[in-house]
């Protein structure tokens, strides 16, 4: 088993990075350029993403033990391709379990999403499920590849600001980034508008820290059960729609930009 302090870690950056605000505003407000977004988008198709690993072959890690880093078995430095590695084996093992705890702990969820309270105990009860999961696939894949389990969790935290590194972690959490088949550029709007009312709803509460990140999940829950739309798909279906130009998409990235560093400074406040 893990030790106290890389539970906490783990748990940490899954919350923090994973869970959370990272699906829709990373993928719609991260810096890196509108060519290498397109370079990695432009080639999806609807309804078409790589096929997860059932939860039953969790047992059997012969296919993902990989060639481990001669230096980070060794006790050296881990570096970021190897780190990648490492969150790319636990995002194939673990998709169809992942998928499966989020799709039920969101139907329960779904019961209460007008008790605030109810709703935050629950999403905190399910995060640490999956959180759980994560762990359990982090300490076997590390253990087959010969990796401290410190050395993996200090080199997550340096490079969480890292482009790759935050696309590769949301990945890991919610996997699914396919086109739906039946988007279109007026369904769109509908999630732009929607999205933004949603967050001046938030803007109108007083959020702590963490509760701020927990009301972006129920915002998050609330576009799947109007729109059948993950936040993680979005951003995939803008460039499939070309609306990278469209006035409307521009419009909602400069307010939802607003919007959402307002709240993370609030929310530090509190």
């Amino acid at each position: 088993m893990g030790n106290s302090s890389s539970t906490s870690k783990i748990a940490g950056i899954t919350l923090g990075a994973g869970l959370v605000l990272g699906g829709l505003v990373y993928f719609l407000l991260s810096d890196d350029s509108q060519e290498e977004r397109k370079s990695n988008e432009t080639t999806a198709k609807p309804s078409e993403e790589k096929k997860p690993v059932p939860a039953s072959n969790f047992t059997n890690s012969d296919s993902y033990n990989g060639a481990p880093n001669n230096s980070a078995a060794a006790g050296g430095q881990l570096d970021k391709s190897e780190l990648l590695r490492i969150i790319d084996l636990i995002t194939d093992k673990g998709a169809t379990a992942i998928a499966d705890l989020k799709n039920d702990g969101r139907e329960e969820r779904k019961e209460c999403v007008d008790n605030w309270e109810k709703y935050k105990l629950l999403c905190v009860q399910h995060l640490q499920k999956q959180e759980m999961l994560v762990e359990e696939l982090t300490r076997e894949i590390l253990s087959n590849n010969g990796i401290d389990e410190n050395k993996f969790y200090y080199m997550m935290q340096a490079h969480m600001s890292n482009p790759e590194v935050m696309t590769a972690i949301q990945k890991m959490n919610s996997p699914t980034t396919s086109v739906p088949v039946d988007i279109t550029v007026e369904k769109m709007k509908d999630i732009f508008t929607f999205h933004l009312s949603k967050m001046e709803e938030m803007k109108n509460q007083q959020l702590g820290f963490q509760d701020f990140f927990l009301y972006a999940i129920k915002i998050s829950d609330e576009i799947y059960f109007k729109f059948n739309i993950e936040t993680e798909q979005i951003r995939p279906c803008i460039s499939f729609l070309n609306m990278e130009q469209d006035a409307d998409f521009i419009n909602y990235q400069t307010k939802l930009k607003a919007l959402s560093a307002g709240q993370m400074q609030m929310g530090q406040q509190f």
